[in-house]
């Protein structure tokens, strides 16, 4: 076998891979969705206001970093959103009984959907 044959193979088979892997991401599910549930003894009239208020959200999130992030587009509601290195989130839909809507933007990628539901539940607010 020539070195041009064994170079056109290479070339062919990396060709071959490099479709073969991008044929199956076309497959893949391009939605996700993780629910979680807690009861919370508190109402639902005062819960809501701390997450509607994209401030509040710096005291209660975890796993983010929240330092340095500033909020925009008014105090709390639909518009109301927080801004840091890298990213954004803004609350697309407000709701006191039912719960918020938010999209975020981080790192380029596309926007990400979001809601924090709630209901009144016995004890609290689920």
């Amino acid at each position: 076998m020539n070195i041009e044959r064994l170079l056109l193979t290479a070339v062919g088979t990396c060709l071959g891979l490099v479709i073969g892997v991008l044929a199956y991401g076309s497959l893949l599910r391009t939605t996700w969705r993780v629910e979680r549930y807690t009861i919370i003894d508190a109402p639902v009239a005062v819960i809501h206001p701390l997450i509607e208020s994209p401030k509040e959200w710096t005291r209660w999130v975890s796993g983010g970093n929240t330092v340095g992030s500033e909020p925009y587009g008014g105090e709390r509601g639909v518009g109301a959103g927080l801004r840091w290195e890298g990213g954004e989130f803004e609350v697309i839909a407000s709701d006191p009984e039912q719960g918020v809507r938010y999209e975020a933007r981080a790192g380029g990628l596309p926007p990400a959907d979001g809601s924090l539901s709630y209901s009144h539940a016995q004890g609290g607010t689920q």
